[in-house]
């Protein structure tokens, strides 16, 4: 996740840098990088570090199909990560497409009203 040293320089409040991890499994970012940078920015600098200072990057590839972006990337993504087994990569390929599915599917819904009320409300 990136030494203690690098996540104290990034959220010192002076800088307030994003910190950026990079090829890290999704479980690992979403349960550590956002309790470990925020809790530092505030135990140790007296601030609330919010979400747009954390991020995280990741490869992905899409296709028209799951087996065909499997095929697709396989060769490029094995020698990235210096020859993962094909099986990792489909099963992140598969977690990655559903969520990007569920992602275009709730950008395509109209909002409800309740959901509408709150946008303005917040605005």
């Amino acid at each position: 996740m990136g030494s203690v040293e690098t996540l104290e320089w990034a959220a010192h409040p002076d800088r307030k840098y994003v910190y950026l991890h990079a090829y890290s499994p999704v479980e690992s970012v979403a349960r550590y990088l956002p309790i470990s940078y925020r809790e530092l920015a505030q135990r140790r600098y007296g601030y609330e570090a919010s979400s747009d200072r954390i991020g995280w990057s990741t490869p992905i590839y899409v296709a028209e199909t799951d087996e065909q972006a499997v095929n697709e990337a396989r060769e490029h993504i094995e020698a990235l990560f210096k020859r993962v087994p094909a099986e990792a990569i489909r099963a992140d390929v598969l977690s990655r497409r559903a969520t990007c599915r569920r992602n275009r599917s709730s950008a395509r819904s109209p909002p409800s009203a309740g959901t509408a009320a709150a946008s303005r409300s917040s605005s």
